[in-house]
């Protein structure tokens, strides 16, 4: 031992290094010979460091190997179900909008349907009162396929109403409003539509006859 002037205790190891006996733990000085061992590779402190340096090594690599805990997969099952379910409720919402722009469709048919019916009316029949009328004023069914349909919860159920034009003109008892109107129902959710026109004296229903 030789002392340098600091009032402490230091250690020459074999390697030509000073370290304070007192202060330092053996891992430091272990630590502080590792740069000798490139120069001196057969020295007690050089293996031990590289065995400890293997060891951790090791160890680093086996927890990188290391499988999925029941954490992780719990998270990525979670993240799973929520992209399917996202999938599956767009895949739905996609398929309903489709039905809901055919069944529109077919209800616009129906209606254009009656109005031109309507249109080929005399303005005495259509303003005949007496039993039996030329234009059915009791509700009608319409299933969903016109022909050929084996559809059979599907209907659409609708009425034909003959009423006086909401005017307040000199020639208001001259016209007539009919509506067309029609109701069905696309799971639980009830739906209707409807459709009005205006039909005079001297309409186009004088021409044609």
């Amino acid at each position: 031992m030789t002392g340098l002037g600091y009032g402490k205790s230091l250690t020459r190891f074999t390697d030509g290094t000073l370290t304070d006996r007192v202060s330092e733990a053996p891992k430091t000085r272990l630590r502080r010979t590792a740069g000798t061992c490139a120069a001196k590779v057969g020295t007690a402190p050089c293996a031990i460091y590289k065995r400890m340096k293997l060891g951790s090594s090791l160890a680093v690599a086996a927890r990188r190997r290391r499988a999925f805990s029941l954490i992780d997969a719990l998270w990525g099952m979670a993240a799973a179900g929520v992209m399917f379910g996202a999938l599956y409720a767009g895949i739905a919402f996609g398929f309903n909008t489709i039905k809901f722009a055919r069944e529109n469709t077919r209800a616009t048919q129906i209606m254009l349907e009656k109005m031109e019916i309507i249109r080929l009316y005399t303005w005495d029949q259509l303003t005949d009162t007496t039993p039996p009328t030329f234009v059915p004023t009791n509700a009608f069914i319409v299933p969903y396929y016109a022909v050929g349909g084996t559809n059979s919860q599907l209907v659409y159920t609708g009425r034909v109403v003959i009423a006086d034009a909401p005017l307040t003109t000199s020639y208001a008892a001259n016209m007539k409003q009919v509506t067309v109107s029609l109701n069905w129902s696309t799971g639980k959710t009830p739906r209707s539509r409807s459709m009005t026109t205006y039909v005079t004296k001297n309409g186009m229903q004088s021409y044609v006859w």
